[in-house]
């Protein structure tokens, strides 16, 4: 009796589950832009893509940005565009994104 009565309750259950999740549908909304700003990081670029060379130790602070707390030591903070020639730490920028 009792295997039956769980049988019944897991059927059941198993039965619900298209219709809740149906219902339950998230709906997500991007409010990065009002809490973040420059957070695609697109104004202010730090190296372009005319620029050259290795950068390291080096803390460049997005405009309205704050760095309290950050040091430079082995430390990278900068904003590269796409297919720039200069690299971080030897490594190299992609071409796209």
């Amino acid at each position: 009796m009792k295997k039956l009565l769980l049988l019944s309750v897991i059927c059941a259950l198993a039965a619900a589950m298209p219709l809740t999740a149906a219902a339950q549908e998230q709906v997500y909304y991007d409010i990065t832009a009002e809490y973040l700003y420059n957070a695609a990081f697109d104004e202010a670029i730090d190296y372009g893509a005319d620029a050259t060379g290795n950068v390291t130790n080096t803390v460049n602070t997005p405009p309205q940005w704050d760095r309290a707390g950050v040091g430079t030591q082995n430390f990278l903070g900068a904003t590269f565009q796409y297919g720039t020639e200069a690299t971080a730490y030897g490594f190299a920028i992609p071409a796209a994104n």
